[in-house]
């Protein structure tokens, strides 16, 4: 139950749900918007944080940084160093083969 609650200053974002987290709304509002960054372009507005927004798929935490100040703010600070290692950061960077 603990792991349902935000981590302490986690940016705002869509309430998600056990186990899966938000990769089944996520999923649904790509299909209909064409495209993950339409989605996070909504949730920005939606949770009224133009610059940084954080969600979780199954059990990892994301943060997607939207502004270019975001962009460079989490380049430059250590605890964002590294990408996870984990099935849905595998399934978005799958290289297409185009013949």
């Amino acid at each position: 139950m603990w792991r349902q609650r935000r981590p302490y200053k986690f940016p705002p974002g869509p309430q998600w749900y056990p186990i899966v987290g938000n990769s089944v709304e996520l999923r649904r509002v790509a299909k209909k918007l064409c495209g993950t960054q339409y989605v996070y372009e909504k949730w920005s507005k939606v949770y009224k944080s133009p610059d940084v927004i954080g969600f979780r798929l199954g059990n990892q935490y994301f943060i997607v940084a939207l502004s270019a100040s975001a962009i460079k703010e989490l380049h430059t600070r250590a605890v964002f160093e590294g990408r996870p290692r984990n099935f849905f950061t595998k399934l978005r960077t799958i290289p297409i083969r185009v013949l």
